[in-house]
């Protein structure tokens, strides 16, 4: 407990030493603070409370941090459904977070690559931590998750405000429930390639990740020019009803005018959204204009490839 007091005291200390640097520009300077500081941040422990649209989040790496820390070196080397192996998923994982840590307005290490293109950040990352130890490559995206973790939990305050991720306006809750997201399936991914258990969200959980991906998913389906909304009932722990507005809103389902109506469980509805079901195979139950329902389903499908 000493130790993780101690971490966090030398961590606001060299915060404040890099907000000086910053405003007195000595990249090697402020490069060195940076470091020591994402070193001291892998040290601390996953935060266990985060506001609401980060509780996935943190619930997700804290369970995905004690899977990697026990997994011997070999394990790193085992093939996901991904088509990497742990080793490389994990890399993509931390490049990923990188992305949503730059457009939170975070510093960023340089072994971690810069701008949007996922693809490109995930090589640059898996090629820095190719020759080194897996413990190394826990340690980066570790210390990165827990940077967002605790950045969000000081900014709570500025989670509606909007920014631009992967294209779309976002507002930052909603990016932290997307590293929820990802964070959820690619650590069922290693879970699987291990033949652990799995360890699904809660239904509170669930809430936040369904809440998200319907926001985001009536963003993209809006954009198709449809004709009318949509109502789609969401089954199971974590769902609910979710109106879904040409103009490319969505709201919990109250008064409006639908034209179709879709049925299917919360959490088949995560896997869909994460690429894991398609639009042909994910159960589902539809009523009205089917043509309409399908272009829902079509586009949630969509989503993991944004």
């Amino acid at each position: 407990m000493n130790d993780h007091l101690d971490a966090d005291g030398s961590l606001r200390l060299l915060s404040d030493v890099a907000e000086l640097a910053a405003e007195r520009p000595a990249p090697r300077v402020r490069q060195g603070v940076l470091a020591r500081i994402r070193a001291l941040t892998a040290e601390l422990p996953v935060p266990s409370e985060a506001p609401t649209a980060a509780e996935p989040y943190a619930a997700q790496v804290a369970g995905l941090d004690a899977l990697l820390a026990r997994a011997p070196e070999e394990q790193w080397r085992t093939p996901t459904v991904t088509g990497w192996d742990v080793a490389g998923l994990v890399a993509h994982l931390t490049a990923v977070d990188a992305i949503a840590a730059e457009t939170l307005g975070l510093p960023i290490p340089p072994e971690l690559g810069a701008g949007p293109d996922v693809e490109l950040r995930t090589q640059v990352v898996q090629r820095a931590y190719a020759d080194r130890p897996p413990a190394d490559l826990h340690r980066a995206w570790r210390g990165q998750a827990i940077t967002l973790l605790r950045w969000a939990s000081a900014n709570a305050d500025r989670l509606e405000t909007t920014v631009p991720y992967f294209g779309l306006p976002l507002t930052r809750a909603e990016v932290l429930a997307d590293r929820g997201v990802e964070t959820w399936i690619h650590a069922e991914d290693v879970r699987t390639a291990w033949g652990t258990s799995l360890l699904p969200p809660t239904g509170a959980q669930v809430s936040v990740l369904t809440g998200a991906g319907m926001r985001v998913l009536a963003t993209v389906w809006g954009g198709l020019n449809v004709s009318d909304g949509v109502l789609v009932h969401l089954t199971g722990a974590g769902g609910g009803d979710w109106l879904l507005d040409p103009g490319g809103t969505a709201a919990p389902a109250g008064h409006g005018p639908f034209g179709a109506e879709i049925s299917l469980d919360a959490l088949e509805f995560c896997y869909l959204v994460v690429g894991r079901r398609s639009a042909d195979d994910v159960a589902h139950a539809a009523d009205g204009d089917r043509a309409l329902a399908a272009s829902v389903l079509t586009t949630a499908a969509l989503l993991a490839r944004l």
